[in-house]
Order: C-alpha cells, then structure tokens, then sequence
C-alpha cells in the first residue's frame, strides 16, 4: 500500500509543492467555478439537482478543490511549509472539527448538514493548499493574487459587456436560472456570478488589490483596472461591500502612509460616477439610496429589511443559544425551510457573526472569534518589526472581510470563502517564515 502511493505520488515529481504547478492548480480552479454557475444554468437549469448526473456535475467544484488537495498532500508529504504544524493551524483544525461534529449531531440531519460543510468549511482547505505550498521564492504568493485579481478584471470587463451591450443574453439567463430581476432604479451588475452580493465582494478584494499596487507604484495602468472594477462594483449597488470598500480604500492608506494616491483614486471613482450620471441621471437617486439606507441600517431603523432579519435572527438565538445545528441557518436554511420554520434560523442570512450564532450557537461564534483574534495577534506582532506593503494588504483585505461579515455571510459566498482562507493560509506562511527567521 505504501509502494503504492509513492509510485502515484511520484506521477507529480519530487516531494516540495513549488510554486508554477500549485499556483497553476488554484489558478484553474478560480476560472472554473468563475464560469461554472452559468454553465450549471444553461445545462441543467437552476433547480435543485434530482440525478445522479445533475448531482455529479454539481459537485465538480468541490472535487476540484479535493484534487487540488490531494496533489499537495502527495507533494509535500503532509508536511505544512516549514515542516511545522502552527497554533494556528491547529486553532483552524480545532474550529473545523468542534464545529463540524457538534453541528451535524445538532441537526439531525445529514443532507443538509453536507449542504453545511460544503458551503462553510470545504473551502477552508485552501488554507491547507497554501500551508502545503512552500515555493522557493516568497513573490510567488504575490504573483498568484495578482493572477486572480487580473482573472477578476476579467469578469468585470464581462460584466460590463453583458450589462450594456448583451442585454439580451442577460434577460435569458435570469429567465432560465429562475432569478428574481434585482434593481435598485437600474438593474444591479452579478456578471457570470448572476447575483450582484457575490459579485460586489469579490470586486471589493480584487478592487483593493489594484488600488494598493496604485499606492505602491502609482501606475496609470493600476488606475485604469481601479477604475473598472469600481464600476462593476458600484453598479451591483452592494451597500455593504460599498461601505466596505471605502472602509479598505482609507485604512490601507493610512497604514501604507500614502495620502496622494488615495486623493488620485477618490477622483477616479468620482470620474466613473459623474460618467455614469452623465448617461443616466437616476446615479443621483442610487447614490442618495446607498447613503441613506446604510444610515437607516446602522441606526437600527426597523422596517428596514436587514434590521428585520438581525432582530429576528437574533430572538433565534435566545431561542436556541446552543445553535441550531450545522445546515439549519444562513443561506441553506433559507434555501430548504419556510421562512418562519421554528426548525430552523432562516433569517441568518444577512450578517455572518448571527449566522455563526444561529449554526453552532455560543460556542461558534466563540471559536470563530478566537481563530481570527489569533490572526490578528499575529498579524500586528509581524507588521511592528517587519512592516511589507504585500502583508499590509493581504491583512486589509481580512479586516475588510470582517467588517463585511457584519452585513453578509461573505464567508460562506462560492468562491470568495476559498479566496479569503487563501489569503489567510497565505498570512501564515509569510509569518511563519519571519517567526523562524527571528528564532
């Protein structure tokens, strides 16, 4: 059995995960489940998969990602980068695991206890990916963050074809995937993502990424891909990774001490916006709408259907402080009970922190809490003595996230978790590499 998998293992080269094939993995990954979504629609539709075909091919994504896995594991031996298994490591092993069993024995259900994991915990073994992934030059993690930032660029230019030009193509697939037209005055941007919430998040880090390369090198070129993805992301009128946007846009400068760009990049968002307006004067009307209604949610105005959902989300946990098991709140719960099922927290949609509440109760939000305090910690101790604008932003874009958190499950959105514990595996390696460095 042994010979055996080191015959297999040795079908992928020597032991030491570097970085062209890894990066390349991740790589084709990210495109895939990018365009995957809209090739599920056009072959099988949006409903829920009823075959066995329907549910093979529903999977793809995640046996991708356990491909992926696999590989790093028959390169590098088990061994996480530097041969080390971290605190950190071991907090994210012990919050995947506590919450994972005492979950699913919480539900009572399986199915959608497996509908769970998929959507919250596999993407965390790209966490594990990276950990796995030692390349003999540190630059190399920068150049897979900016290979997904341009893959994202992409999709913005995509998104922005399909909004005003393949108009057509745009009313076929919200007819085929069964969506509801979502406008707020004008139709809000998803590109092949088909839903604006997950799509702004991802324009929110990718965004971010060429902003701090702006602040960094001050490149026309940054400017311009700035530029367009902050369209894409004002056009899906996502308030919350609007708000969240702004909040990275002011922290990075401060950290990066760069106030100049930061001034240049406000005036080409003020560009975009004033081009827009220039075409349509309902821009006046949106951007009143964003600020208003972020005012009415963060003064807990009720009526306000955010507010609705967190107040409601809320009495569930003083319902069921020990949670409602793993599946039984957030986007699958809202997905598979009635909206005002008492076996259930469907109303967890709206805000990552309740939902952790709802899930897995006091003890899921705790764990949770504790692995990204862990991260912070660290994060702070690396940049006092080894400040480097690349961890500067890889930490921003974590912080961002959090914030979002408040007012969406961006955790549990395809593809951008994967992204995030990228980032986060990412963190821990350059720490790891300076922590050993110093000892």
């Amino acid at each position: 059995m042994v010979k055996t998998i080191k015959n297999f293992r040795d079908l992928f080269g020597k032991s030491g995960a570097d970085g062209g094939m890894v990066s390349g993995l991740i790589m084709a990954y990210f495109i895939f489940c990018s365009l995957f979504i809209t090739l599920r629609i056009l072959i099988f539709g949006s409903d829920t998969s009823v075959s066995v075909v329907e549910y093979i091919f529903s999977s793809l994504p995640e046996i991708l990602a356990l491909f992926v896995l696999l590989y790093m594991i028959l390169k590098s031996d088990l061994k996480l980068f530097y041969r080390q298994f971290s605190l950190f490591d071991k907090i994210i092993a012990l919050y995947i695991l506590t919450n994972v069993v005492y979950g699913t024995i919480l539900a009572h259900d399986l199915k959608l206890s497996i509908y769970g994991f998929r959507l919250t915990y596999l993407p965390m073994v790209f966490y594990f990916i990276v950990r796995m992934w030692h390349p003999s030059e540190m630059e190399k993690y920068e150049k897979l963050i900016r290979k997904i930032s341009m893959w994202s660029l992409t999709l913005a230019i995509a998104g922005l074809l399909i909004y005003f030009i393949f108009t057509d193509f745009y009313d076929y697939m919200m007819a085929k995937g069964n969506f509801v037209e979502m406008e707020y005055f004008v139709r809000r941007m998803g590109s092949l993502f088909w839903t604006p919430v997950m799509f702004a998040s991802l324009m929110t880090i990718c965004g971010l990424y060429f902003y701090y390369k702006a602040l960094q090198k001050g490149k026309w070129i940054h400017y311009l891909f700035f530029g367009i993805i902050w369209s894409c992301l004002f056009l899906t009128i996502s308030r919350g990774a609007i708000i969240s946007f702004f909040f990275g846009l002011v922290l990075l400068a401060i950290l990066m001490k760069n106030w100049r760009d930061f001034v240049k990049s406000i005036l080409v968002m003020a560009f975009v916006i004033f081009c827009f307006w220039m075409l349509d004067k309902v821009v006046t009307n949106i951007l009143a709408f964003i600020f208003d209604s972020a005012w009415d949610t963060l003064s807990m105005k009720r009526g306000m259907t955010r507010v609705e959902l967190w107040i409601h989300a809320w009495n569930d946990f003083l319902n069921r402080p020990m949670g409602y098991g793993l599946g039984m709140a957030g986007h699958v719960a809202a997905r598979f009970f009635g909206r005002y099922s008492t076996k259930a927290a469907t109303f967890s949609t709206d805000g990552y922190y309740l939902k952790m509440l709802n899930e897995t109760g006091v003890w899921g939000l705790f764990s949770y809490l504790i692995l990204m305090g862990t991260y912070v910690v660290q994060s702070v101790k690396y940049l006092r003595k080894h400040q480097t604008d690349f961890y500067l932003f890889l930490f921003v874009i974590i912080l961002v996230v959090a914030v979002q958190n408040i007012v969406s499950n961006v955790n549990d959105f395809y593809l951008i978790s994967s992204l995030i514990w990228i980032v986060i595996g990412i963190s821990q390696n350059i720490y790891l590499s300076w922590h050993n460095e110093q000892n």
